[in-house]
């Protein structure tokens, strides 16, 4: 899946956060419907910097169908990515 990117111009003084980005939305759902996920960004995780991420709380279902939505802001302006997926047997 290939997500949209936009580029910083300014940084923020947060040195763990330094393009003040935020995770807006995500949303994982597969065959039954939404999927439980934990979502990560650099407020609340100190490995992140440029970076937000969903996984999910449970293994996925096998030879499913999966679509995957997240929304960001940041210094640069707001981003929305759509992308689907597919499991293996």
């Amino acid at each position: 899946m290939e997500l949209p990117t936009a580029a910083a111009t300014s940084a923020s003084d947060d040195p763990q956060n330094p393009y003040d980005l935020a995770l807006v939305g995500a949303r994982l759902v597969g065959p039954d419907g939404d999927v439980a996920c934990t979502t990560l960004e650099p407020a609340t995780d100190a490995n992140l910097m440029m970076a937000v991420a969903m996984i999910p709380d449970e293994p996925l279902e096998p030879d499913s169908d999966y679509t995957a939505t997240i929304d960001v802001s940041s210094r640069a302006g707001d981003v929305s990515a759509e992308g689907t997926f597919h499991t293996e047997d």
